[in-house]
């Protein structure tokens, strides 16, 4: 969206109608984001020169005429069935439109019953106006995601209040509307890198005993995630394909060690006790009688020995494309491998092998986000570590703390975006340095008056404003200390008042402690709905 559309001075207002003939097409023309003169389409060219005159970025009134009354008295009504803001010229009587309900259905006067109408009356075109600038306020605008999309993460900072979170998601849902995925977390002062990439956790076994593993953290996880998918979307069908077929193949392989029973399996030389405790999408977790961790045997290493014909330990170190893990414990792997060997053959003896899907499409990157609300409550250089630098170095790897599935690395891929929110009212947070600061794009996120609907709670809002503004300490700005409109969405006086003596108030009382609203303590308390 245009912020520069904003500007009331600079907009134009159209009612443009949806009923053509007996025909209404509101509903059409919302759900497909359009609007036509029909009347047109089929030769009628009396509201050409309006057309030419719609400029993009205008409002468009949609109507729809119906009629009212008793049969003596009958006469015909125009209402609003949406708001829409003119995004493109398709032709010179069709537009694409992108519409937004209104909650509040208001008639038109008969003077606007033609295909098209400007709209000059001031009560409707103020209506139209502050409806729209609740809808920008509470959807995304488009310049926030291509800041995202350029820089890669960006904070949205202001006072307590102004839905910096809830835009925050609204930001994650458009990115992620045709697939990917959304994370959201919180720090706190006590956050730890091990809380946020990767760390040590302690797990007890079925006989008690207590085992030590590294788990990666939800930013190492949707990174993997994202990174994952936008290796996928690299690769030719010909490779999906066979991936897709092997992980067949590797599904039906756990079933065979279920039936096996590969637990009391031994992997184990010279009586060493070592045995598979586990498994999952990715491989075997196996553990010694006297270890105090545990392992993952990867599929995919085991697929790689498989597929290059390897015999022996001394093949096996030879090998590039394996994990370092595979090649220390080759001889447990290579008792793996020789299972599955035992698993294939009887796979292509006794099995017809099925035709793969021919209908496999190639893989769309797609996009992922991690929302951190609240960053700036942890110490951000000691939790984010090493991957400072991989905020600015997208794709290249970085050496974490902790050595996962046997290699260090971690790597921020360029689908990954990450967005915080930052209380700037809050002055026990941790300190954003600079070298992090220059890595995100800061938005400040102002309140809106024009978000509140109930009157009372306008003038609240404005009273409230009026002491910031007067009082007001000269090290704050009032964008970072003015509180935001969301303690103002109420229903009726009663909310209002429960919000003012239980949320408002409280809030401006610490302001008064704290010094950074100078005035005295009965200006607040004398704030009433």
């Amino acid at each position: 969206m245009n912020n520069g559309a904003l500007d009331a001075m600079f907009i134009n207002y159209w009612a443009v109608g949806a009923t053509f003939g007996e025909t209404d097409m509101s509903k059409e023309f919302i759900k497909n984001g359009y609007w036509y003169d029909g009347r047109y389409e089929n030769g009628d060219t009396k509201y050409e020169k309006l057309l030419d005159d719609v400029q993009i970025n205008d409002l468009f009134i949609l109507k729809s005429a119906f009629s009212q009354g008793s049969k003596e008295e009958r006469k015909s009504v125009t209402r609003v069935k949406a708001i829409g803001i003119v995004k493109k010229k398709e032709k010179r009587h069709q537009f694409n439109v992108e519409w937004f309900n209104t909650d509040k259905i208001t008639d038109l006067d008969t003077y606007y019953s033609s295909t098209i109408s400007r709209v000059f009356k001031s009560e409707i075109t103020d209506f139209i106006y502050n409806e729209y600038k609740k809808y920008i306020s509470m959807n995304t605008p488009n310049n926030y995601i291509n800041l995202l999309l350029k820089k890669k993460q960006i904070i949205l900072q202001g006072a307590p209040g102004t839905g910096k979170t809830r835009l925050a998601q609204i930001i994650a849902q458009e990115l992620t509307q045709n697939g990917g995925e959304t994370a959201i977390i919180q720090f706190h002062p006590a956050y730890s890198y091990e809380d946020f990439v990767r760390g040590i956790i302690a797990e007890t076994n079925e006989n008690g005993q207590i085992s030590y593993k590294v788990k990666n953290k939800i930013l190492a996880e949707i990174a993997q995630k994202a990174q994952k998918n936008l290796s996928d979307s690299q690769k030719p069908i010909e490779i999906l394909q066979e991936e897709k077929k092997e992980k067949t193949l590797f599904d039906n392989f756990k079933d065979y060690c279920i039936k096996i029973d590969i637990k009391s399996f031994n992997l184990g030389e010279n009586d060493t006790k070592i045995y598979i405790v586990d498994s999952d999408e990715l491989g075997f977790w196996y553990t010694g009688i006297n270890w105090n961790n545990r392992n993952r045997m990867k599929f995919e290493d085991i697929l790689k020995m498989y597929n290059n014909n390897i015999n022996d330990r001394k093949q096996v170190i030879k090998m590039e494309n394996i994990s370092r893990l595979a090649k220390e414990h080759s001889s447990y792997f290579l008792k793996i491998l020789q299972k599955f060997r035992e698993f294939m053959r009887e796979e292509l003896e006794n099995k017809p092998q099925k035709t793969e899907n021919q209908n496999l499409q190639k893989i769309a990157v797609q996009n992922y986000v991690l929302i951190i609300d609240e960053i700036n409550r942890a110490n951000l250089p000691a939790v984010l570590g090493e991957l400072i630098y991989a905020l600015e170095y997208r794709g290249k790897p970085v050496n974490s703390l902790y050595e996962w599935e046997g290699s260090k690395e971690i790597v921020l891929p360029e689908n990954l975006y990450i967005i915080g929110t930052m209380n700037t009212a809050d002055r026990s947070v941790g300190h954003i340095d600079y070298a992090i600061r220059r890595r995100f794009a800061f938005l400040t996120i102002s309140p809106d008056e024009q978000i509140i609907i109930h009157e009372n709670a306008k003038i609240v809002f404005k009273k409230i404003k009026e002491i910031f503004e007067k009082h007001l300490s000269t090290e704050f700005s009032l964008d970072d200390i003015m509180i935001g409109h969301s303690y103002f969405l109420v229903q009726n006086d009663n909310e209002l008042q429960t919000k003012l003596e239980y949320e408002i108030k409280p809030l401006l009382r610490e302001y008064v402690k704290d010094g950074i609203l100078t005035c005295q303590m009965h200006e607040i308390e004398n704030i009433n709905a």
